[in-house]
């Protein structure tokens, strides 16, 4: 089925024409992204976003049903936020202390909090003595110490790259694991 869409720059919005009645399924991708009906002058109608002039393109193209809607989108957002910064939940964190630096914590992020806050938990670690209060540690993903959690804020090192939260830096978790002399 054949639809046109035209932009009216008067009302700021998107009108939707077809040559015939559409099918259950395209109305309702139409209401999804918030097309109305309009009876009197046969098109529907909404203001114009990104969103909706993206799915009118798609719509009079004929690739009708290859584009997620407006609400799913949202809803994978709201499951998988990301901070500013990128932090996501799972990402770690990484405490180092001790002589010479050899004494490792790992935090595992658990929530987003805003723009920059985030919520951590510590997890345990396997590790093996390597000499004199020298520990290698490797951290368990998932696998937390206790129910404690912490909350900090995100901020950019000096350097301009590593990624903070408080006095812990961000870590990798494959780094962690590729090299056993990694610390």
């Amino acid at each position: 089925m054949k639809a046109t869409y035209k932009l009216n720059q008067k009302l700021n919005g998107i009108e939707i024409s077809f040559e015939a009645k559409p099918s259950e399924e395209v109305r309702t991708q139409l209401k999804t992204f918030g097309f109305r009906w309009s009876p009197k002058n046969s098109i529907w109608y909404t203001k114009q976003t990104d969103e909706s002039l993206s799915f009118a393109k798609v719509l009079c193209n004929g690739e009708i049903g290859e584009m997620d809607s407006p609400k799913e989108t949202r809803k994978q957002e709201k499951q998988d936020p990301i901070n500013q910064y990128g932090i996501k939940v799972g990402d770690l964190f990484v405490d180092c202390f001790g002589y010479d630096a050899t004494i490792y914590n790992f935090y595992e992020v658990t929530a987003i909090k805003g723009k920059c806050m985030i919520e951590l938990r510590e997890v345990t670690t396997t590790g093996k003595q390597t000499g004199f209060c020298s520990w290698n540690s490797k951290p368990i993903k998932g696998k937390f110490r206790d129910d404690k959690t912490i909350t900090k804020k995100t901020k950019i090192g000096y350097d301009g790259k590593t990624i903070y939260a408080g006095d812990l830096y961000q870590g990798d978790w494959d780094k962690w694991y590729e090299n056993d002399d990694y610390h």
